[in-house]
């Protein structure tokens, strides 16, 4: 059996965090078909709405401070960079709460489902898990314990899902992004008791001076990093707001089953990559100034892992989306077709685009959020001029697609690769 088991230990490391956070994330995939039966195309839409929001605010809740808690080489200077990131998220959380709670009705109303304005005082509860999961996570990637994370995703899903069907029960309209919130807040949770609990000595690390040096010295995240990740969370949810806008709730709530049903799955195994990626391309560039052997292997790995199963969406999603849903999202499957190519590249393209981060070349994925904005928006307006859904999210899937190859690009250059043709010639990757 042992002979079965991946030898080298970056691929025992992706097969811990696949494992557990293929667990966690297999649970909303078998409940779908329960949850498309309980919600209908407009509750699917508030999720969506709250979800963007809630990725849209994510960035100015850690003020990104958690990328560089894998940088230092003294581990107590890492523990205090979780201090910087938990002071922030405490902030903005409550500023978020005093504006989107009184302004929750015009809000809800600008973007086009006035049933939001239920859901939008969990926003703030929900940045506050997702922070807090945010900076432990990289504490735990730089110890290297992957299985810390496996376990917290898995809580994650667990109480979400839970939540989700139990309030689908209930008759509960709301009750998908109720779940969703109740799930990011247990997720923290469960990640902070774990880090007090098997980590206590890092707290000893963290003062208020240490704090301030270190915001200091690593202001380079929340300068570039807080805006370019704003600016592509803002530019991978806007045809949530901007469908809901131009063809109602029910199109744009086809659309976010559509993202939610094809994001599960590929995220298990890209989050995954990412997180090990991350790890051992910052230790590589701090040994050999590039990280070349990590970004070859990774590449490689998810190219190879991807192909089949995102072929078989792209020619066969509606009909495999009607028979496991329902008839009625038959048009969510004709969108998984369509969204096919670009789902592909997110899942390949963005665990490596983190070399961005751990190469601190902030501002060059600063300068390529601020293209894919306008592209995205070029689109999705183009799509409203002509008048039809799905070309619309086809003009957006071929903006964005092009767009990521141009990130592939910047991440080869920043990994430390002079032409292309040296990612695709044999050799280079170690056996780790």
């Amino acid at each position: 059996m042992r002979r079965f088991l991946p030898k080298s230990q970056f691929a025992r490391h992706v097969l811990t965090l696949v494992t557990g956070t293929g667990v966690a994330q297999l649970l909303p995939i078998l409940a779908s078909p329960i949850l498309s039966r309980q919600y209908s195309r407009e509750d699917f839409n508030v999720l969506g709405l709250f979800m963007a929001i809630s990725m849209v605010l994510s960035p100015l809740a850690t003020g990104k401070y958690e990328l560089a808690i894998l940088l230092p080489e003294d581990d107590a200077d890492g523990a205090s960079l979780v201090g910087v990131v938990l002071a922030i998220t405490l902030t903005v959380c409550v500023l978020a709460f005093a504006v989107l709670v009184p302004l929750a009705g015009p809000i809800s109303r600008m973007l086009g489902n006035p049933r939001l304005a239920h859901v939008l005082w969990l926003v703030p509860f929900s940045l506050f898990g997702l922070g807090t999961f945010q900076a432990f996570n990289y504490w735990f990637n730089r110890s290297k314990k992957y299985g810390r994370l496996a376990r917290a995703r898995m809580s994650r899903s667990g109480v979400s899902v839970a939540g989700m069907l139990g309030f689908g029960a209930a008759k509960v309209d709301t009750g998908l992004a109720l779940g969703t919130a109740v799930g990011n807040i247990a997720a923290g949770c469960v990640m902070a008791w774990q880090a007090a609990a098997e980590d206590g000595g890092m707290r000893k690390y963290v003062t208020v001076a240490r704090l301030k040096a270190l915001a200091k010295r690593y202001a380079r995240f929340p300068a570039f990093s807080v805006p370019a990740d704003t600016v592509n969370n803002l530019s991978s949810q806007m045809p949530v707001f901007l469908l809901t806008a131009f063809f109602g709730p029910a199109i744009a709530g086809s659309y976010s089953f559509t993202q939610r049903i094809l994001a599960s799955p590929s995220s298990i195994v890209s989050q995954a990559f990412s997180d090990v990626y991350k790890q051992r391309a910052s230790e590589e560039i701090r040994a050999h100034g590039h990280c070349r052997t990590a970004f070859k292997s990774t590449f490689r790995r998810l190219t190879l892992i991807s192909l089949t199963p995102f072929l078989i969406v792209g020619l066969f999603g509606a009909p495999l989306f009607a028979f496991v849903f329902g008839s009625t999202w038959r048009e969510a499957g004709l969108m998984a077709q369509v969204l096919t190519p670009y789902v592909f590249l997110a899942f390949t393209v963005s665990p490596l685009a983190s070399t961005l981060y751990v190469a601190e070349k902030q501002h060059w994925d600063l300068m390529w959020q601020v293209g894919l904005l306008l592209v995205n928006l070029t689109t999705l307006n183009l799509g409203r001029t002509i008048g039809k859904p799905l070309e619309s999210v086809a003009l957006f899937m071929a903006g964005y697609s092009l767009m990521y190859l141009v990130y592939f690009g910047l991440s080869m250059r920043a990994a430390g690769f002079r032409s292309p043709l040296e990612l695709f010639r044999g050799g280079g990757s170690s056996p780790d």
